[in-house]
């Protein structure tokens, strides 16, 4: 159950892109930190260390107490949690051009085919690079393609997909 203290522990975790990016090259995160978020918190920012108490995972949904609602409505599940978290955000519909304002960076939303993953990358304006982390390994720049079929808007995860992941659309994260 998300409390009124964790969500004030998640809201003052979400660090900027300078602290997650710089150049062109992900910040070494500490080692609790890999181990205690998701390509979801990556993507929104959230360097939350889990304790042993919080029970929840980091899926769509979890700011909510609704995890699994992603398997219904992914956009849906991710719109809730940045509302709650107080984040400023905007949905751009996945045939839009994503255009970004000054102070946003932009994340894309994928699911598996069969509805049992997702996966979230962030896209940072500055360096014009798509970073991803899978799982709870280490984040990492991904490689960059011009035209790849049902990729991420032209960049590809360097090992992430076995599955037939599709994407779903975009939010632009405004930044504080």
């Amino acid at each position: 159950m998300m409390t009124v203290a964790v969500l004030r522990s998640l809201r003052q975790s979400i660090v900027p892109s300078t602290g997650l990016i710089k150049g062109s090259k992900p910040v070494e995160l500490p080692e609790d930190i890999c181990i205690s978020i998701n390509c979801y918190a990556y993507a929104l920012g959230i360097l939350y260390r889990r304790q042993m108490e919080d029970f929840f995972k980091f899926n769509p949904g979890f700011v909510s107490n609704n995890p699994d609602s992603w398997k219904k409505d992914i956009m849906k599940s991710v719109d809730g949690d940045l509302n709650i978290l107080e984040i400023p955000h905007r949905l751009i519909p996945l045939d839009s051009a994503p255009h970004l304002e000054p102070n946003e960076y932009l994340i894309k939303v994928f699911v598996e085919k069969y509805n049992k993953d997702f996966h979230f990358v962030r896209y940072d304006p500055v360096s014009k690079t798509w970073f991803h982390k899978e799982g709870f390994l280490r984040p990492e720049r991904m490689r960059v393609y011009e035209k790849v079929e049902h990729s991420i808007f032209g960049c590809e995860p360097s090992s992430y997909y076995f599955g037939d992941y599709r994407p779903k659309g975009y939010f632009a994260i405004k930044e504080a």
